[in-house]
């Protein structure tokens, strides 16, 4: 089995970068790495090199249906790091991520990383599309933070701020797609779900679906997605590819396992170049109708993905009801993130806070951190209470502060309409328009309001609205519109809020910045605010400022004021307003900004940082056969064991 093939787990402990180079393998093998999955006797081709010098020797290993490499260390040339010893497996990993030929000159390999094929005739002619490999500023590359709470894009935690945009192969002209793509930049928007599978009713019940319902690539549908992925990868956009399982077989996708992982292993090999797209491998696993699949056919779907591209990251969305179940999703699913799709009633926007909360503390208590991504909550149209613009920002913005990863604005058709128009991403074909040109009017109102409201994408920074009592409680005053207000004809003094009781500020200094604003007049220059910075555990307060009245910009405009603090760590922390009783005084927001260095992330792509590096020269001493030997002159990249070695990326660019 190829199992049996596979380094055990225990070997895969030290990982380093080493030299590059170019591996170049038969049509026989790339035809077996694109259409056989599952042969009873895998066949093996072994390519190996060994750096001049150098003191390790790669050994790759092409198996059918997937590339295992096993990087084997060897003393030759010289002694071995420290803690290695000869034959130590370091690391292994999967499938390649773009093609050249003899021609366009060396391909670029980092070890370990990714593994560039090149298909060539028994005349030497090549195949397929070819393309040297660039190092470019401009790949979106997906990862996950090495805490696990957070997504990073090219390297950098990030919120997945994003909306619904489940139809986009509806889409027929290339101009109308790059103008959305250009309209969610400009409000802030880094993410769109869109539907590997999909066939609006409305729409005449035109199959527009990338994939055969066994699996196969569809054209010209898998030709737009791939269009999809490029266009957003240039914007710095992450692309949710979700599979809908069709058990009753009375919609497009798969309606058997076989057929599942037929099409998840197709998405795998067919997405390889570009890693700014993660895979929802099943819609609303847990909905007990033709949507269901179980955790342990979500758990071989991940593995049959993961044994072509470990790096892809992977979901099954669905609700964990419990600490336990949660669990399973991880033990037995092996999602790497949850997503799960929240109630959709009047007022579930203000239990989305508490709802992330609670999920985190059952991944605390478990001691297992992922992204909690909020894919799809509600949408207008889609019940009889259609949100609001408020209800839409008070659920991303308590998203975000509660350390969710992500949050969509959710967008359909309107089952109020007689006919759902507009039916916004469900259907963009050129007859309806594209997604911004059918949003309605509060759709609009939030695209333009969301980034500001949560302070944009960096999760460091954290806006806590002070008119959303889940995220600061209050003990005086009232909500007014987007404020929190206290009057001193109507209310007495005290704390226009406390909270949020963050934990997970790490220790070193940091800023915390309130928005205020004083109505009318107050004499002299009395006290209105102390604002403060307390430790909730100690209740030793951390920093402290008292606000007179001549310290507001003026009457009735908004004035920011800032408190740097510095903070040991894992106390949660409270940021107070308390008001002395003068004047009519408004509280916005209140910023957290966190400083610090992040540690070294987890990520489907690595950047390397020297723009000295030079590809090796054309001409490379490339033997064909079965074993094809390459030896590499120059000094390389640093061997493993050496804890200098730089982290690598190689940015593909597909070729549609």
């Amino acid at each position: 089995m190829i199992q049996d093939l596979l380094p055990g787990r225990g070997h895969v402990d030290h990982v380093r970068e080493q030299q590059d180079c170019r591996f170049i393998f038969s049509q026989r093998i790339l035809q077996c790495l694109r259409h056989s999955h599952s042969p009873e006797e895998p066949v093996v081709e072994d390519i190996s090199y060994t750096p001049i010098g150098g003191v390790c020797m790669q050994r790759l290993s092409v198996i059918i249906g997937c590339i295992v490499l096993h990087s084997i260390c060897f003393g030759a040339g010289g002694a071995l790091p420290p803690g290695l010893v000869e034959g130590d497996v370091l690391g292994y990993s999967y499938v390649p991520s773009e093609s050249w030929t003899i021609d366009e000159g060396s391909g670029i390999c980092p070890s370990l990383m990714e593994y560039g094929i090149v298909a060539r005739e028994d005349d030497d002619r090549p195949l397929g599309y070819s393309r040297p490999m660039e190092y470019t500023p401009d790949e979106s590359n997906l990862g996950v933070s090495r805490d696990g709470r957070f997504f990073t894009l090219n390297g950098r935690p990030v919120f997945l701020q994003g909306l619904s945009y489940y139809g986009a192969l509806t889409i027929e002209t290339q101009e109308e797609l790059t103008d959305d793509l250009d309209d969610m930049v400009a409000d802030g928007f880094n993410w769109i779900r869109v539907w590997v599978y999909w066939k609006h009713p409305n729409d005449g019940g035109k199959n527009v679906s990338a994939l055969t319902r066994d699996g196969q690539s569809r054209e010209p549908y898998m030709g737009r997605l791939k269009i999809v992925l490029t266009e957003c990868n240039k914007r710095g956009i992450i692309v949710d590819a979700t599979i809908p399982f069709d058990g009753k077989g009375d919609w497009v996708g798969p309606r058997t396992h076989a057929e599942h992982l037929a099409a998840v292993r197709t998405l795998a090999l067919e997405f390889a170049p570009w890693r700014n797209v993660y895979f929802d491998i099943a819609n609303e696993r847990d909905v007990r109708d033709a949507r269901f699949v179980s955790l342990e056919q979500v758990g071989r779907l991940i593995h049959a993905i993961k044994v072509i591209d470990s790096l892809r990251l992977c979901t099954a969305s669905g609700v964990p009801a419990s600490r336990d179940k949660l669990l399973d999703y991880l033990r037995i699913g092996k999602v790497d993130f949850v997503a799960p799709h929240l109630p959709r009633g009047e007022g579930s926007s203000a239990e989305t806070y508490g709802k992330v909360r609670q999920f985190v503390g059952w991944m605390n208590r478990l001691k297992r951190r992922v992204p909690i991504h909020l894919q799809e909550p509600f949408r207008r149209g889609y019940a009889a209470y259609n949100p609001t613009i408020d209800d839409f920002l008070r659920d991303c913005s308590g998203a975000k502060v509660a350390e969710a990863a992500g949050w969509c604005l959710h967008n359909g058709a309107k089952r109020q309409s007689a006919d759902g128009r507009p039916w916004c991403s469900f259907n963009m074909n050129d007859g309806e328009g594209r997604l911004y040109a059918q949003l309605d009017e509060v759709e609009r109102d939030v695209t333009a309001e969301l980034h500001n409201c949560i302070a944009g994408v960096d999760p460091d920074q954290r806006r806590y609205q002070a008119e959303y009592s889940e995220q600061l409680p209050h003990l005086t005053g009232e909500r007014r519109g987007h404020a929190w207000i206290a009057d001193s004809t109507i209310h007495g003094e005290g704390f226009l809020n406390r909270g949020p009781h963050v934990k997970t500020v790490p220790a070193g200094d940091h800023l915390a910045q309130w928005r205020l604003r004083l109505d009318g007049d107050v004499p002299g220059n009395d006290v209105i605010c102390t604002i403060d910075v307390v430790n909730g555990v100690a209740q030793s307060t951390l920093a402290s400022r008292r606000i007179g009245r001549q310290d507001f910009e003026s009457a009735g405009q908004w004035t920011e004021f800032e408190l740097p603090f510095s903070n040991v760590g894992g106390s949660p922390l409270e940021f107070r307003t308390y008001w002395h009783g003068a004047g009519k005084v408004s509280l916005d927001w209140i910023d957290l900004k966190i400083h610090h260095a992040h540690e070294p992330i987890t990520s489907t792509r690595c950047r390397r940082e020297d723009s000295s590096f030079v590809p090796p020269p054309r001409g490379a001493n490339v033997l064909r056969g079965r074993r094809v030997q390459t030896v590499l002159d120059g000094d390389g990249d640093t061997c493993p064991g050496d804890e200098r070695a730089p982290r690598l990326s190689v940015a593909a660019r597909p070729i549609l």
